[in-house]
């Protein structure tokens, strides 16, 4: 659900994304995730995409993909384009959210080569889902018996024996 802040709510918690200490930016981040109000999408993004502490781009990463409002989705989007010196595990799920429109993003964080292994995997998986019809074990099985989708990481070996 949606939920908009009364601007005067919000704008603390946007000023709190210019703290000096990250420990207060993480904090602003948290608590403009828990008001799920798209207002606040653009000021968490650009905290993933700029903000010069790593460990507040990787909480700003949780927390858009945390955000359940219907326009977290492009944000989403433009994150799994984006920057991968954050922890990008919890992408793939928070994109499959956006249904069989996320298929592309999906398989394309699946190919990327630049991934981390297990968040290629689970993009993988994720858009195996969407297959109409098909059970996504098999999907992936056949994805792995087929196609070379590693990097010499372990990653043929890990979808072979799924």
């Amino acid at each position: 659900m949606t939920r908009t802040t009364k601007k005067d709510d919000l704008q603390p918690l946007l000023d709190g994304l210019k703290a000096e200490k990250s420990e207060d930016r993480q904090r602003a981040l948290w608590a403009l995730k828990d008001t799920n109000d798209p207002e606040a999408l653009p000021n968490v993004y650009a905290a993933f995409e700029s903000d010069p502490d790593l460990n507040v781009r990787a909480v700003a990463l949780r927390a858009l993909c945390g955000f359940t409002c219907p326009e977290v989705y492009d944000y989403l989007v433009r994150a799994a384009q984006g920057r991968k010196d954050v922890p990008r595990f919890q992408l793939p799920e928070a994109l499959a959210k956006g249904g069989e429109k996320s298929i592309r993003h999906l398989w394309s964080m699946a190919l990327d080569q630049g991934e981390d292994g297990g968040v290629r995997i689970d993009a993988l998986e994720r858009a195996a889902g969407f297959s109409p019809g098909a059970d996504p074990a098999v999907v992936v099985e056949s994805i792995a018996a087929n196609v070379r989708v590693g990097d010499g990481d372990g990653m043929e070996k890990s979808l072979a024996g799924r």
